[in-house]
């Protein structure tokens, strides 16, 4: 069992300090440790289960990890930014702004 728990907490550590460095390249900051985590995290899995070539480290291919932790990262900017710029986004922002006017919050 240790040896699992251990992998899991290498590739947080990982997906945290790929999407650390990921962000801030890339202009984007989030307060929260997870959500600079998520992406990179899931980016690295599926990019493991994709490809496995290349030198690895504690079972983790440092360049699939590389590349795919960058592709992760750029999927959630871009879908961030379209949500953002999207008609459905702005009425979904306005709707919430008239109904918590509504209800006086």
């Amino acid at each position: 069992m240790m040896p699992e728990l251990g992998f899991v907490v290498f590739l947080i550590a990982i997906a945290y300090g790929m999407g650390t460095v990921w962000y801030t390249l890339l202009g984007r900051d989030y307060a929260s440790w997870m959500r600079m985590a998520a992406f990179p995290f899931v980016g690295a899995i599926v990019g493991e289960e994709l490809v496995n070539a290349g030198p690895s480290f504690f079972g983790l291919h440092l360049y699939v990890a590389l590349v795919s932790t960058l592709a992760a990262v750029v999927v959630d900017i871009a879908f961030t930014w379209l949500r953002e710029q999207s008609p459905v986004g702005r009425i979904g922002r306005q709707a919430l702004r008239h109904t918590t006017a509504i209800l006086g919050r």
